[in-house]
């Protein structure tokens, strides 16, 4: 007996350890990527900004035109990456050009929704802004509610009659509360249910659900992106309940013998592969050599694209994680061509993309402390 329970403490503090260990060096991409850390200490990209970005709020053009640079005072307002501040440029109580200062947003998704937001508001009176319908982007991605609300504070700074008005008509909150709520109910099935379901026809409906709940509607995953902006810029709770939630699903269900549970049950992109696999009758089997190369493989990539973050060369490839496409509108062309591959490969093949790709799978199995199963 007694050997039994030293086993299992073994097994926790190994599981632990591991869970640190993933922490440490997703907090050493982090301080290397933005240079803070929970949103401490001064992050690169701002320090290699022009020093007027950050100490003029505002200023006045020849022609008379006010700059409102929302450096400062919207040094608060994150997006999905960190603070997206904004250089927005008025003439006779007109907003007449809004341009995008250094930020480490997703450049992909910035750019998009900066295209589709900034006409909403160039050529309106200060007055009219609060009118602005800022449900207007579909997705109601971070980025694109912290260009709102950079665009609110550095108007309501300039004009302070727009106080008023913005308090009638308050601005968004990146997840509304039906999509919250809708979030949290679809991960608390995935991650209770299957401790008691064990019909195929439960996990198709949870499958479906990931894709369209926490996939296609919330855009509610895991991804690196997602980690390391945690890690650098903090969590502000009030918006991030759902994924905190995930999260929580994700590290704690393998302390109870639930290995890859987030993989296996809760996913959307997982869901969406096994779903595509469930439309021929058949799969192509793979060779055990052909597979031990496949699973070497994603270690190595894995391992390849953690050095090129820690050595500073390379984090763009976060962007390009397959989970962009549930947020299509905004999705690279390259993740568009690339999720549309790994669904034709799905047809014919189990989850390619989980078993022998995925980096955030692969930091799931560290954690896990487990060697990289060949069966997802």
């Amino acid at each position: 007996m007694s050997i039994m329970k030293n086993n299992k403490r073994l097994f926790y503090w190994d599981r632990l350890i591991s869970l640190l260990t993933c922490i440490l060096m997703i907090a050493a991409v982090a301080l290397q990527k933005n240079g803070t850390l929970a949103g401490h200490e001064a992050s690169t990209i701002f320090a290699s900004a022009d020093a007027s970005d950050a100490a003029d709020t505002i200023s006045v053009m020849n022609d008379g035109t006010i700059v409102v640079n929302t450096s400062a005072i919207g040094s608060d307002i994150k997006g999905y990456g960190g603070p997206t501040p904004l250089r927005i440029s008025i003439k006779d109580n007109t907003i007449t050009h809004i341009e995008s200062l250094p930020n480490v947003e997703t450049p992909d998704f910035f750019y998009s929704a900066s295209e589709m937001i900034f006409p909403l508001y160039v050529g309106k009176t200060l007055d009219e802004i609060a009118l602005v319908k800022t449900d207007a982007i579909s997705g109601a991605t971070f980025s694109s509610m912290a260009i709102h609300e950079n665009i609110r504070r550095g108007i309501e700074y300039v004009h302070p009659r727009t106080e008023e008005l913005m308090a009638a008509h308050p601005a968004p909150t990146p997840m509304s509360t039906s999509k919250t709520i809708a979030s949290c109910l679809v991960i608390l099935m995935g991650a209770l249910l299957p401790l008691w379901l064990k019909g195929k026809g439960y996990r198709i409906i949870q499958l479906l659900l990931n894709v369209a709940v926490l996939g296609c509607w919330c855009g509610t995953f895991i991804n690196y992106s997602l980690l390391v902006n945690y890690l650098s810029n903090g969590v502000h709770l009030s918006v991030a309940v759902a994924s905190l939630l995930l999260i929580a699903v994700a590290t704690l269900m393998p302390l109870f013998g639930r290995s890859r549970h987030y993989c296996l049950w809760l996913c959307p992109l997982g869901s969406a592969q096994e779903l595509m696999g469930k439309i021929l009758p058949f799969n192509i089997s793979i060779p055990p050599k052909l597979m031990q190369g496949l699973t070497t493989f994603k270690w190595a990539l894995w391992s390849i694209l953690m050095l090129v973050m820690w050595t500073g060369v390379w984090f763009e490839w976060m962007d390009y994680e397959l989970f962009s496409i549930f947020m299509f509108q905004q999705a690279s062309w390259i993740v568009i061509v690339l999720a549309a591959l790994c669904g034709i490969c799905s047809l014919f093949v189990s989850r390619p993309y989980c078993r022998f790709v995925c980096p955030t799978g692969t930091l799931m199995q560290i954690i896990e402390n487990k060697k990289l199963s060949s069966q997802m």
